[in-house]
C-alpha cells in the first residue's frame, strides 16, 4: 500500500461514517485541512475548503469525482494534483502549465509504500497483513479492509497511525463562504439591483452589443481608485480592490439578475463571475443558475469561473469582451453542459484610436512608451493601430511577463487602464439621450445606467 491510496481509503471511511463526501488537503503526508459536503449543491468538499483556505499547499485527496467547479478552484489556488476514487479505482488529475489534464489511473508509488500494520494478533496474521496492504476493488472488500483497520487486534504502524490521527485536524470547512465580511459583501452586491419595469424587444446581436457596453461601463465605474484597500479585521464599505474585470448576468427577457467585479482582496476566489453568481445564489436561496440566462464578461472566464458556470448552469452563452491567452481549453471552450463562450462583435474601444493621432513626419508630441510603440507600429504597418492591435500587443508583452511570474493580465491592473474603458456612465447616458438605438436597445441602456447609479448610491463605489 502506498501513502496516497491509504489516505484515499481513509477519506472513503469518513464518507461511510458521516454519509457525506470529504476532501483532504495533504501536505508532508499529513492531513492539514478538510472540506465536507455542504447543504447546497454547489458546496462540494473541495470547493468549501479552497474557498476558505487562503494559501493551501500540497495535494487534494477526495472521496468523489471532482466537478469542473472543483477543478477550476484547484487551478485558481495553484494546486497541481487531485487524487480521487471512482468505483474503487484510484485516479488522478494534474494541473500544470495552466492546463487541467484528463483523468488517468493513479500509479503505484513504490517509494511511498509502507506497512499499515506493525502487528496483527492471530495465527493467520500474514494473510491479514497482506489484505490490509492491498487496495480493495469492491464494496465488500472495502468493508473487510475497514473492519480490519479498526480491529483491536490490529496495531497500526507509526506512520499509518500518524496519518490516521491527522484526520482530526481543526481546519474543517463545511460551507463555500463562511466569513461574515464576505457574506455581507455578497449580500450588498445582490441587493443593489434596481427595479426593472417592462420588457424589451430587439435583435439578439443588438442586445449583446448594448450589454457589453454596460459591462465595460461597470468596469470603468468600479476601477480600483473608486474602491478601497481592505484593512485587516475591518469590514469593507466600498468594493475591495481587484483586477479591472466586470460581469453581468441577465434573464431571457433582459432583466438584470446579477453583477460582479473582481474583489480578490476580500477573497482570492472572488473573480467577477464568481462573486456575481455567489451573490445571486445567496439572494435567491438557489443551488443552480436559472434556465435561459446570459452572461456578459469583459474578460473571458478563467478555469475557476468557467467551471462554476458549467457546473451550475446548462446551455449558458457567455459573451466576452476579450480573451485571456493564459486560459486554454476551459470547460466553456469544451462546451460542457451546452454552455459556450463567444467573443463580442464589438471591440471595447470603438470609433476612437487607442492614442491621439500625430503627424508621422514629426513623430509623437512626447516620448512616452505608448507613443513610441504607436510610432513603431505606424512605421512597420503603414497605419495607426486599432484597439485590437493594442490588446494583441499587451497580451504579447504580458506573455513575456508571465515567464517572470508577473502574469498575462498585468495590463488590466494599471491604474486605470483607460484604453479599455471607452464606455462609462456618462457615455451610456449620452447614447440614451441621442436615441440612436431602437426602443429595445434604449430600455437595456436605461437598465444599465440605473444599475451603475444604484451601485453608487449603495455606497459600493465612489
Amino acid at each position: 500500500m502506498d501513502v496516497s491510496r491509504y489516505i484515499l481509503l481513509l477519506a472513503l471511511m469518513e464518507k461511510v461514517s458521516t454519509g457525506k463526501d470529504v476532501a483532504y488537503l495533504v501536505s508532508n503526508e499529513r492531513i492539514v485541512a478538510k472540506g465536507v459536503k455542504g447543504d447546497k449543491a454547489y458546496e462540494e468538499p473541495i470547493v468549501n475548503m479552497l474557498h476558505n483556505h487562503s494559501s493551501p499547499k500540497g495535494m487534494i485527496v477526495a472521496s468523489y469525482i471532482p466537478t469542473d467547479m472543483c477543478l477550476g478552484l484547484l487551478w485558481q489556488k495553484g494546486l497541481q494534483q487531485v487524487i480521487y476514487v471512482e468505483n474503487f479505482v484510484a485516479k488522478t488529475i494534474s494541473l500544470k502549465d495552466d492546463v487541467i489534464s484528463d483523468p488517468v489511473l493513479l500509479e503505484v508509488d513504490e517509494d511511498a509504500s509502507f506497512d499499515i500494520a506493525s502487528r496483527i494478533e492471530g495465527k493467520n496474521w500474514r494473510a491479514l497483513k497482506l489484505k490490509l496492504n492491498t487496495f480493495p476493488t469492491t464494496q465488500s472488500l472495502f468493508n473487510q479492509w475497514r473492519n480490519l483497520l479498526n480491529d483491536p487486534q490490529t496495531q497500526r504502524s507509526l506512520k499509518a497511525e500518524a496519518i490516521y490521527v491527522s484526520r482530526r485536524c481543526n481546519n474543517i470547512y463545511k460551507k463555500r463562504v463562511s466569513k461574515k465580511a464576505e457574506i455581507n459583501m455578497l449580500t450588498r452586491i445582490s441587493t443593489s439591483i434596481p427595479m426593472q419595469p417592462g420588457n424589451d424587444d430587439t435583435e439578439q446581436e443588438k442586445k449583446d452589443r448594448v450589454w457589453m457596453k454596460i459591462a465595460y461601463a461597470l468596469a470603468a465605474a468600479a476601477l480600483p481608485d473608486h474602491r478601497t484597500k481592505l484593512e485587516e479585521d475591518k469590514k469593507p464599505s466600498l468594493l475591495p480592490h481587484g483586477h479591472n474585470v466586470a460581469a453581468i448576468m441577465v434573464s431571457p427577457t433582459d432583466l438584470i439578475l446579477g453583477w460582479g467585479v473582481n474583489i480578490k482582496d476580500l477573497n482570492g476566489c472572488f473573480h467577477a463571475e464568481t462573486s456575481m453568481i455567489l451573490a445571486y445564489l445567496a439572494k435567491n436561496n438557489a443551488s443552480k443558475l436559472p434556465e435561459g440566462v446570459r452572461i456578459y464578461s469583459t474578460l473571458a472566464p478563467c478555469h475557476m469561473c468557467a467551471g462554476l458556470i458549467t457546473t451550475l448552469g446548462v446551455n449558458i452563452p457567455v459573451v466576452v469582451g476579450h480573451m485571456d491567452p493564459r486560459i486554454k481549453d476551459s470547460t466553456l471552450d469544451k462546451k460542457k453542459n451546452g454552455s459556450i463562450q463567444r467573443m463580442t462583435n464589438m471591440m471595447p474601444i470603438t470609433e476612437k484610436p487607442v492614442v491621439e493621432r500625430f503627424d508621422p513626419r514629426r513623430g509623437p508630441p512626447s516620448p512616452s512608451e505608448h507613443a513610441v510603440w504607436v510610432k513603431k507600429f505606424l512605421i512597420e504597418k503603414g497605419q495607426f493601430p486599432t484597439a485590437a492591435d493594442w490588446l494583441a500587443s499587451e497580451h504579447t508583452k504580458a506573455e513575456e511577463e508571465k515567464k517572470k511570474g508577473i502574469g498575462v493580465t498585468t495590463f488590466l491592473r494599471t491604474a486605470p487602464p483607460k484604453q479599455l474603458f471607452s464606455y462609462n456612465l456618462t457615455s451610456l447616458q449620452e447614447l440614451l439621450d441621442a436615441c440612436v438605438g431602437d426602443p429595445g436597445e434604449n430600455k437595456i441602456l436605461k437598465r444599465g445606467i440605473d444599475l451603475i447609479e444604484k451601485i453608487k448610491t449603495s455606497g459600493l463605489i465612489r
